[in-house]
């Protein structure tokens, strides 16, 4: 019995919500959004695709993709003076070109933004 009471506390619901649509606008442009909430952290992130840039010859494709995260403090820097609790949040931002340089082979570039903070149960704020 003692054992079943371990496992009951140990497991959480984890909610998950997903769309993809593979033919934006008609043009074979793509999205994909996504959201996981679990007990403690969760996840927003979008993902958008342009298989080709309109009047490129090239054929380079674009991918714009924004997330936003929050995870607890405690997994990364341990219990806080105080037992206070802090939480991590991310907000992510990126675009990357893609496109064929010569058969089977291809070159990407890109340009991630990252922003990251703290803040404690009061809402307390501070950047890292």
């Amino acid at each position: 019995m003692v054992e079943k009471e371990k496992l009951q506390r140990r497991c959480f619901p984890v909610h998950s919500f997903a769309y993809s649509h593979r033919n934006l606008f008609g043009k074979n442009q793509k999205v994909n959004v996504s959201l996981e909430r679990g007990r403690i952290d969760s996840i927003f992130r979008i993902i958008y695709t342009v298989p080709w840039i309109e009047g490129d010859d090239k054929r380079t494709q674009q991918s714009i993709m924004i997330q936003n995260s929050r995870t607890p403090g405690t997994f990364v820097h341990g219990n806080q003076p105080g037992n206070s609790n802090i939480t991590i949040g991310r907000v992510t931002a990126g675009i990357e070109f893609s496109r064929p340089i010569r058969p089977k082979w291809s070159g990407t570039a890109g340009l991630t933004f990252q922003r990251a903070g703290v803040h404690d149960e009061k809402g307390d704020q501070g950047f890292l």
